[in-house]
């Protein structure tokens, strides 16, 4: 049978603090076997900038040692701000195969199609900052090859340009997920090869690597780097440009003739002032932000009322109301309840604040709530503390319209939060943007005025100014017609089409802006969160002509092969409730335990599970730190979310918010909290559980699966021919 190499890769960029290594790993499992050791063999990086914005290539190679063909996953981390703009897959050792951009509905419906003809598939997607590549099959004593291309920008420090470059990994890989002994790490080579170009010329570069070949002459700088190891770091690249001016302007000549202007601006000054500053603080007090989000709002809270110049006025948005509070009754009050933002209404419509400070994880926040509060203070900025430990793009450019976004979770230290906060209490104070001729308001493509931000867009002769949010002029500059345009990279021109789109990612999806968002993704070959690549090699695509007709797939439902799948996912969540139920029970019975020589109570030393009634969460981590499981579990989906309704040292007991109960097999986790709501006289509302995950299992099909049922009807055929 000919190998199908089908890849669909659906995105959702955000930014995130880069990884200090192990970025693009790949795990792999057979069907009885969670982790087999398919180790890094060779990662090639191939960077082109233009101006600090940069086109980066990725290709990695993975051998699988063993004598089990498996099923990978890959993951690799993006940097701030990147999107899409190509993809390959390489699995039989010769042919790399390319996506072409498609409507993700439609790509869809053509890998289920396909699938369900038991066709060996691959598949690609992408969540947040984390891109996954699901691969099947590696073949035994073979390799594959996974590459895809994303554009992202440079940041400013002080006088520099700094290029962070997330390409470090550890070759480490664990031999079995109950095990800690870990395989004998193999060397990986690293080549990473750059060209970076600045019509304002470059001078001191500098390399974070010694071992980095660097060459920089006017306006070009060249760099190569090769490298082995086991274990090799991230690796940055900075520069100092020529021109000292805040904001620099090149005029660019795409391939096909059409005109743009790439502007950056940088360290730009702002006037200080010596009045003070009126800022609203309003802090989400529902269940999802008690315990260690509380700690971190109390501590932002703090952080800001200490700073000179600045008065605060604390409001706490908690069931449906918002309410003035003052310091020592927030750290006082109890957070609980599900996350409602009707009370935002209510806020006092004032034109002396000179913004608001929103602090949340997040929780049904939509961008009309920005845009109700961003009207309430006469249009200031609305900047948003988000404490969540994973970083939402969706959010960050939502927030971006209003005011922007600082993320504060698992991966920002505490010591850092001072710095991060009086930058965002600087930017409400003047909240910078760029207006075009016209008047017409901008987002930056790349990066924020507080640093460095990138701007392209179609040339347009005229005056263009930075102004803050209350119209007072920062700096201004013009763009004029006989500005010689420079040629530039053929990748460049495509860029353009992405400032569009996240202008437009900042709206209310209605439908309008949904098809303009996916029209335009089409156009520019690039990922958005209606389009996707789908790759699939031309043999294939020829056997299976009528599922690549979108006309076909239109009059015809692709066969649903869900139901297996979900019975496999089911058993192997349902066998991970009950090891996590019995480390529970063990835990409970150590509670009144005494050593028996000494007879001193060591429950102390137990720790906590920081269990919280309202919203489930308990801390699985504790478990494993006290030798009650041997490792974290693996979850039999990602989006598999394991808590505890009711009291676990009495009645409670373990959920999965995607998969259910075991006790309680086809309830819904709303019912169940419904029902224990009822029993012990509790309020429903009070609870902020994620009620819609559950049932919501992903659309792809299960690999191993389908080759299990495939040798079998082979086995049958031949039995009875």
């Amino acid at each position: 049978m000919k190998k199908l190499t089908l890849i669909l890769l659906t995105v959702v960029f955000s930014a995130l603090s880069l990884a200090v290594m192990a970025n693009g790993n790949l795990s792999c499992s057979t069907a009885w076997s969670k982790s087999v050791p398919v180790h890094l063999v060779e990662r090639k990086v191939t960077a082109s900038s233009q101006n600090g914005i940069v086109l980066l290539e990725i290709e990695d190679i993975f051998f699988n040692p063993t004598y089990s063909r498996c099923e990978g996953v890959y993951k690799f981390k993006m940097p701030p701000g990147a999107f899409a703009a190509g993809f390959w897959i390489n699995t039989d050792e010769k042919e790399w195969v390319k996506g072409e951009i498609r409507k993700i509905a439609e790509a869809r419906k053509i890998y289920q199609t396909i699938t369900s003809r038991l066709t060996d598939p691959g598949i690609l997607e992408q969540k947040d900052d984390e891109i996954t590549v699901r691969v099947f099959p590696i073949e035994s004593k073979k390799k594959v090859g996974i590459r895809f291309r994303y554009f992202f920008a440079a940041h400013g420090e002080k006088d520099r340009l700094v290029f962070n470059f997330p390409v470090g990994f550890s070759t480490a890989v664990a031999t079995d997920d109950f095990e800690s002994r870990r395989a004998e790490p193999e060397t990986a080579r690293l080549n990473f090869v750059a060209t970076f170009y600045d019509a304002d010329s470059i001078s001191d570069a500098v390399a974070s690597n010694d071992k980095a070949r660097i060459n920089a002459d006017g306006k070009q700088c060249n760099l190569s780097l090769s490298a082995e190891g086991t274990l090799l770091e991230d690796f940055s690249v900075s520069y100092r440009t020529g021109s000292n001016e805040k904001v620099s302007v090149m005029s660019c000549k795409a391939a096909d003739g059409s005109r743009y202007s790439l502007i950056r601006a940088r360290n730009l000054e702002y006037a200080k002032s010596d009045e003070e500053c009126r800022i609203g603080v309003i802090v989400d007090a529902s269940g999802s932000m008690s315990y260690r989000n509380k700690e971190r709002a109390l501590r932002a809270v703090s952080t800001i009322s200490a700073m000179p110049r600045v008065k605060t006025e604390l409001f706490v948005a908690a069931d449906g109301d918002l309410r003035r509070v003052e310091p020592g009754e927030l750290e006082k009050m109890k957070f609980y309840g599900a996350t409602t933002w009707n009370g935002l209404a209510s806020f006092p419509a004032d034109g002396d604040y000179a913004g608001i400070v929103l602090i949340t994880d997040g929780d049904n926040l939509r961008s009309s709530h920005l845009q109700m509060l961003w009207s309430k203070v006469k249009r200031r900025p609305v900047q948003i503390v988000y404490l969540h430990p994973d970083y939402s793009r969706a959010l960050a450019v939502m927030a971006e319209n209003y005011g922007g976004c600082i993320f504060y979770g698992k991966a920002t230290a505490d010591d850092q939060l001072a710095a991060a906060l009086a930058r965002s209490v600087e930017m409400l104070r003047n909240n910078p943007f760029l207006f075009l001729p016209g008047e017409r308001r901008v987002m930056p493509l790349f990066g924020s005025l507080s640093e460095a931000a990138y701007y392209v867009l179609a040339f347009k002769a005229g005056s263009y100014n930075l102004k803050t949010a209350t119209g007072k002029g920062l700096l201004s500059f013009d763009i004029g017609d006989n500005m010689d345009p420079q040629e530039v990279l053929p990748w460049f021109g495509g860029i353009a089409g992405r400032q569009v789109i996240k202008q437009l990612e900042a709206n209310e999806r209605t439908p309008e802006v949904i098809e303009k968002i996916t029209e335009l993704g089409l156009r520019y070959g690039q990922t958005t969160d209606y389009t996707a690549f789908l790759a699939v090699p031309d043999e294939i695509a020829q056997q299976h002509s009528d599922a690549m007709n979108p006309a076909y797939l239109a009059m015809f439902a692709a066969p649903n092969f869900r139901k297996a799948r979900q019975q496999s996912r089911e058993k192997a969540c349902f066998a991970n409730m009950r090891v996590l139920m019995g480390a529970l029970e063990m835990y409970c019975m150590d509670i009144d335990f005494k050593d028996p020589e000494t007879g001193k109570d060591m429950s102390s030393s137990l720790g906590k599970l920081e269990h919280d009634l309202y919203t489930g969460l308990f801390k699985i981590e504790k478990l494993v730190e006290m030798k009650y499981l041997k490792s974290m579990l693996v979850p039999a989906e990602n989006d598999c979310d394991y808590r505890i309704i009711g009291n676990f040292m009495k009645e409670g007991y373990v959920v999965c918010m995607v998969h259910g109960s075991i006790e309680q097999s086809g309830v819904s986790i709303e019912d169940m909290i419904k029902s224990y709501c009822s029993a012990h006289n509790l309020d429903f509302d009070d609870f902020d559980f994620p009620y819609e995950k559950y049932g919501s299992y992903p659309w792809a099909q299960s690999l191993e699966w389908k080759l299990q049922q495939q040798i079998l009807i082979r086995l049958f055929l031949a039995f009875m021919l």
